[in-house]
């Protein structure tokens, strides 16, 4: 979970940790970054605000060569050998 200070514009401009796992905060908070928000607005104006953003996560495994080849794998990363169950 991410606490993040979102500006008039829309911009992140203070982000950090607040819960889960430490080996996944500089890929989440990397990537939040890159997010822009339309602008809250309060009365017509726009304002900045505090909010927390949680970002899931979902492992892939290695897909089986016997049992799925590149063609039959279910998923989109079956050109790197990887399927969702």
């Amino acid at each position: 979970m991410l606490r993040a200070e979102i500006s008039k514009a829309g911009d992140i401009t203070d982000l950090e940790l607040i819960d889960g796992p430490i080996e996944l905060a500089e890929s989440a908070v990397a990537a939040v970054r890159q997010w822009k928000y339309k602008p809250y607005l309060l009365g017509g104006q726009p304002v900045t605000v505090d909010t927390q953003i949680q970002v899931n996560y979902q492992l892939l495994r290695k897909a089986s060569s016997a049992k799925y080849g590149r063609t039959a794998c279910p998923c989109r990363f079956a050109e790197a050998g990887y399927w969702q169950e």
